[in-house]
């Protein structure tokens, strides 16, 4: 809150976000629950012009939980009327084809275009490690993804 309040200063236009949480319960000296967090950080949240959200699942029933795809619910119900930037979603199993992949996330951002308080949302993909290869967007010896390919191309 100092830092955005000094930075603020300099540059009045700029509208300030509480970064998305990592999603799941306590882990001891990695991560705190992210519920427990909101609570203790609750004016900063507060203060913030949008809230960052993660949501990340590995079965379509995940996709429709709020602890997979829909944890942005949890945030509107907490910050009702608060502008929310889904920061990361992705269906992080390496058992899932990315055909399937591709099918989820053009669904998901077809729900998330009726959500009133999310403003944007971004899948999260890093550069694949220990052999994830199917996960790959593109490769520098081959074609691009299925799932880069029906993103890129999507009727909406």
């Amino acid at each position: 809150m100092q830092v955005t309040d000094r930075l603020g200063k300099s540059f009045p236009e700029a509208r300030w976000g509480f970064p998305g949480l990592s999603p799941g319960g306590f882990v001891s000296g990695w991560r705190e629950d992210p519920i427990r967090f909101l609570e203790e950080a609750d004016q900063a949240v507060q203060s913030a012009s949008w809230i960052g959200v993660n949501c990340h699942w590995t079965s379509p029933a995940g996709m429709r939980s709020q602890e997979g795809g829909l944890a942005f619910k949890i945030y509107q119900a907490r910050f009702p009327g608060k502008r929310l930037v889904v920061t990361e979603f992705d269906n992080s199993s390496l058992r899932v084809t990315p055909e399937t992949k591709a099918e989820q996330y053009m669904a998901y951002f077809r729900m998330l275009r009726h959500e009133p308080d999310v403003a944007a949302a971004f899948v999260y993909r890093l550069p694949a490690a220990g052999g994830n290869q199917e996960g790959l967007w593109t490769a520098s010896s081959g074609p691009t993804s299925i799932i880069l390919s029906r993103l890129a191309n999507r009727p909406f």
